[in-house]
């Protein structure tokens, strides 16, 4: 039975579709797995205080809804609601900020498998600038609350397995401390 020229193009074409999934997922597990390395050696680095911060001045509201569209590409199911009141220049560390804020929207994303929205606030005072970022996700209990930013601490359960190391939040306290004590 020969096939007609639009058939095979049908074919080619749900062939062709197939293929973008195929390379978009084997993206998508090749970025989890570089972050899982990176996250490695910063912890190495933060153990061993060589872990690099490069000061530069930037407004934090502008990172923030740079993150926010960064992270907002990657969920189809979440909306990332920004409400981005700080307006404020700051010298530090452009990029360890940023993954500070990347660790904090990936796990509001990630532990919210249910909701369709995660909301980011900044605001600031002469002295701080304080960003929140709000999920709906499955909560978290007291005792945990006293572990979350502890290396390798993750979050179980039942209804969902959440991918991860545990080291987002401990990376992301350690940068906190360190711009503090700086």
């Amino acid at each position: 039975m020969k096939r007609s020229k639009a058939t095979k193009k049908v074919i080619r074409q749900k062939g062709d579709s197939m293929s973008i999934e195929l390379i978009n997922k084997l993206h998508l597990q090749v970025d989890r797995l570089n972050n899982l390395i990176k996250d490695l050696l910063d912890v190495t680095q933060l153990r061993q205080g060589q872990l690099e911060f490069r000061e530069s001045s930037f407004d934090i509201d502008v990172l923030i809804n740079e993150k926010v569209s960064e992270i907002q590409l990657g969920t189809k199911k979440h909306l990332i609601v920004a409400d981005l009141n700080a307006a404020k220049r700051i010298t530090a560390d452009k990029e360890r900020i940023g993954q500070v804020l990347n660790n904090l929207l990936s796990n509001a994303i990630k532990y919210s498998p249910d909701a369709e929205e995660v909301i980011v606030t900044s605001k600031s005072t002469e002295e701080n600038i304080t960003v929140c970022v709000q999920d709906f996700g499955i909560g978290i209990n007291t005792d945990s609350q006293k572990k979350i930013f502890d290396r390798f601490f993750r979050l179980h359960d039942k209804r969902h397995p959440y991918p991860g190391l545990g080291l987002g939040l401990f990376i992301a306290s350690e940068i906190v401390k360190h711009i503090e004590e700086n």
